[in-house]
């Protein structure tokens, strides 16, 4: 897009010494508007909390993080996002960088020694796991444990495809999840 620029230039160019001052205007064709390429949503569930938790089964294979996203704020996603998240998967466009952000509150169901709960990003196709974190629930059985997790990942074709899903699985115990919440930034817009 190109972008008008008016202003007031200063010239010395009238053999007098004294600075000219003139009028321009001038048009930049490599002007990238900056304004809308940038912006973040925040995707909270309602269904898991402390009284009603999700449970992950130990030794289990990995799960689908559950949030329907019936809580969120999209008042600051870019402009030509129409979401982040649609309730099952984070939204990739190919090329873009992305900050992803989980958080929740978690509990072991027994006292094993050092339960560990695992989260990672599913875009399937070919594509191993990215971006796994593991986490070991050391206080306790029943103990409240707070899980945050905030990295810079980058969405390419098969993420634009078929989107990324949340998984996790655990070891250890079983554990509850709940207050399941992702914020989601864009913090590159594909060229």
């Amino acid at each position: 897009m190109a972008q008008e620029i008016i202003g007031i230039g200063i010239s010395a160019n009238d053999n007098t010494g004294d600075p000219l001052r003139t009028a321009f205007t001038k048009i930049n064709d490599n002007f990238t508007e900056v304004y809308g390429s940038s912006g973040w949503g925040n995707y909270a569930d309602t269904v898991y909390n402390t009284g009603s938790p999700f449970t992950v089964t130990s030794g289990a294979s990995a799960v689908n993080l559950p949030n329907n996203a019936s809580s969120k704020i999209e008042s600051q996603k870019p402009l030509d996002i129409t979401t982040f998240y649609d309730g099952t998967k984070i939204l990739g466009r190919n090329g873009d960088g992305i900050n992803i952000t989980i958080d929740f509150k978690c509990r072991p169901t027994s006292s094993a020694v050092s339960p560990k709960i695992t989260v990672f990003i599913d875009i399937g196709g070919a594509i191993a796991p990215l971006y796994t974190r593991d986490f070991v629930l050391s206080k306790g059985i029943g103990v409240e444990h707070y899980y945050l997790s905030s990295f810079n990942a980058y969405t390419l074709d098969t993420w634009e495809l078929n989107g990324g899903a949340v998984k996790t699985s655990c070891e250890g115990s079983n554990i509850e999840i709940y207050d399941i919440r992702y914020v989601l930034t864009r913090t590159h817009k594909a060229r």
